[in-house]
């Protein structure tokens, strides 16, 4: 029997048996981390006092550029100052979203990269494996070179055909989140096989990848071919190809056959990323805000076909529309295609190459206000207007939905609007890599990481909080121009968890010191970000039952000493509840309801150690 594509990445990084369900250390090429977990991941380098890195690492300035006080600055300063003292590549502010610089300037085939980023599967599009984690699985592979994970269930996506004209990557990214969303959320990688792979170029295939998350799985790939020799060569690294695909015998776990030919144009309805509609049953609905680009929409292909729309129609008064470009080098490419200059005399807003927008950094709606994006979440309130509602379309659906004022099926016009061949030289003025003896200067809003006691496996506590399913990091912590600038202090950053959901929550965890949080199915939900699981710990959250957690979130959760519980039980806040773990057994008793449950905890012998040291480090 042949072997899957992961399974061939894997064999070349790893001594350990690939079976599935067991552990697995692998080699780690590639290490990158956004500012708003950056800061994080070296507090975390300083407490596991590393010297050296292993892997070869880039930190990126994209989250936290909007500069209306100090704090995000000094954010800045720090971690190019850290960056200089291990000798780390820092992309500065304005050169780009992590994902875009990273799959035009580092990413390849064949390459492992760890990201403390939730979408870093996006390096998938060029034949390469990426996984997401929180800042200490960042920190302590950067210190090792190494990284253990779980091998993976492997699903095959076999694609045929091609897509029809005006329908784009996006509508195949929104279907497979449609198709797979409520069924996932596991540990599994999507690879994509077949003919219709050929007909996607890098741009589009980076489009896909870079939702894997919302899909509910850990990662997905194509293989490395035709397609990826042009791209490489496009950037000036034609040297870092390798061909690479699966062998025709390979065994999957789950396999799925899409017809391209199938795709219509979609649209991810408000609230929900999986809420997914074909757009052609809601034309007509009034809008007030298209924005084009993101770390998954922000590539030259995703300007294209909107640039031509614009040369023969003009923006609807009533809209608001603004182009995000991915990077620096996009935006010089867009300069040099005159491109940029037909979106600035349309009257578009040109926002800077960043994440800006896509976590309510500038751009919030009107209130109760209907945005179009090209981005890849839409929960409530992380545009930074709680009443608004975001739809999540393609860049064809967006723009010409600009140009009539309400949602739209893409306007026909002549023309090709792939990207075939460019050439550019990019420009590395933004770049820094240089190791200098330097002791980095934390500025008044970045505080050490504390030391936390275990939490032990016998733990008498309040319930102090009782939430639904589906509740997502952005709610446990939130991702806001008012908050994000604390993320290099849990102390002030704990003042805001559960800030959206229950105003409260802070007030009784001090109170009680802390409890338990009871949840539905799939709690963690999102980011990789484990901010809020730190808040959560330094709030005194003992266990958290829920149904079902995040497969990161629960990884984070284990390396911040917090017990999670996969039980299908009710409580009510202020339940007195007895929790009796022994042996991976866990007897849990509401004293309050004189109720029992027993369960066993889903938990590796490592994950037991983990927490009864009462964390990672």
């Amino acid at each position: 029997m042949g072997y899957t594509l992961v399974e061939k990445i894997l064999m070349t990084h790893t001594k350990d048996e690939l079976k599935r369900g067991s552990s697995i250390t692998i080699n780690i090429d590639q290490c990158l981390a956004p500012d708003s977990n950056a800061t994080l991941v070296f507090l975390e380098l300083f407490k596991l006092n590393t010297k050296n890195i292993k892997p070869k690492c880039i930190i990126y300035i994209d989250h936290n550029t909007m500069q209306n006080g100090p704090m995000n600055m000094d954010d800045h300063i720090f971690l190019q100052e850290c960056s200089k003292k291990y000798g780390i590549i820092l992309s500065k502010a304005g050169n780009g979203i992590s994902h875009q610089v990273h799959l035009e300037r580092f990413a390849s085939p064949e390459l492992i990269v760890l990201g403390a980023d939730s979408h870093t599967s996006t390096v998938g599009a060029l034949g390469a494996l990426g996984f997401s984690s929180g800042a200490i699985d960042v920190a302590l592979t950067m210190t090792s070179g190494n990284y253990t994970i779980i091998m993976p269930k492997i699903i095959k996506v076999n694609l045929l055909g091609k897509l029809k004209k005006y329908v784009d990557a996006k509508d195949i990214a929104l279907y497979l989140v449609y198709k797979m969303a409520l069924n996932m959320h596991g540990n599994y990688i999507i690879e994509f096989t077949g003919e219709g792979v050929s007909t996607l170029n890098v741009f589009e295939r980076r489009t896909i990848t870079n939702m894997s998350a919302e899909m509910g799985v850990i990662g997905a790939i194509f293989p490395s071919d035709e397609q990826t020799l042009k791209y490489l060569e496009m950037h000036g690294r034609a040297q870092e190809y390798k061909a690479l695909s699966a062998d025709a015998d390979a065994y999957y776990d789950l396999e799925y056959e899409l017809d391209l030919d199938d795709i219509k144009p979609l649209i991810a309805c408000s609230p929900r990323i999986d809420n997914v509609k074909c757009v052609e049953g809601l034309v007509g609905l009034k809008v007030n805000q298209v924005l084009i680009g993101s770390c998954g929409n922000g590539s030259i292909n995703d300007f294209i076909y909107a640039a031509n729309v614009l040369k023969n129609y003009p923006i609807n008064k009533d809209v608001s529309l603004g182009i995000i470009p991915g990077s620096r080098h996009t935006l010089s490419l867009m300069i040099k295609l005159g491109i940029l200059d037909i979106f600035i005399q349309a009257g578009a807003r040109i926002l800077e190459s960043a994440c800006g927008a896509c976590m309510g950094l500038g751009q919030a709606p009107m209130t109760d206000g209907i945005s179009l994006r090209t981005f890849n979440r839409n929960y409530p309130g992380r545009c930074g207007t709680n009443s608004a509602r975001i739809y999540i379309v393609s860049p064809a659906v967006a723009i010409s939905s600009a140009v009539k004022g309400c949602l739209s099926l893409p306007i026909a016009i002549s023309g090709d609007f792939k990207m075939q061949n460019y050439f550019l030289l990019i420009n590395d003025a933004l770049i820094i890599e240089e190791k200098e003896d330097v002791e980095p200067h934390l500025g008044p809003n970045i505080k050490p990481i504390m030391h936390f006691e275990p939490i032990g496996f016998k733990i008498n506590a309040k319930v102090i909080f009782v939430g639904g399913s589906d509740i997502t990091t952005d709610q446990i912590m939130p991702s806001s121009p008012l908050v994000l600038p604390f993320r290099s202090n849990i102390e002030k950053l704990c003042e805001y968890a559960f800030y959206d959901l229950d105003r409260n929550f802070v007030k009784r965890c001090r109170k009680t010191n802390g409890g338990i949080i009871m949840a539905g199915a799939n709690y963690g939900l999102g980011s990789s970000s484990e901010h809020g699981v730190i808040a959560l710990r330094y709030l005194g959250i003992k266990a958290i039952i829920a149904r079902s957690f995040s497969y990161l979130h629960k990884r984070n959760l284990i390396n911040f000493g917090i017990v999670p519980i996969e039980a299908y039980i009710t409580g009510n806040l202020g339940d007195e509840i007895r929790i009796d773990i022994e042996n991976g057994e866990c007897l849990i008793e509401n004293i309050t309801a004189s109720s029992f449950f027993k369960t066993k905890l889903d938990l590796t012998n490592e994950e037991f150690e983990i927490i009864k040291k009462g964390g990672i480090i």
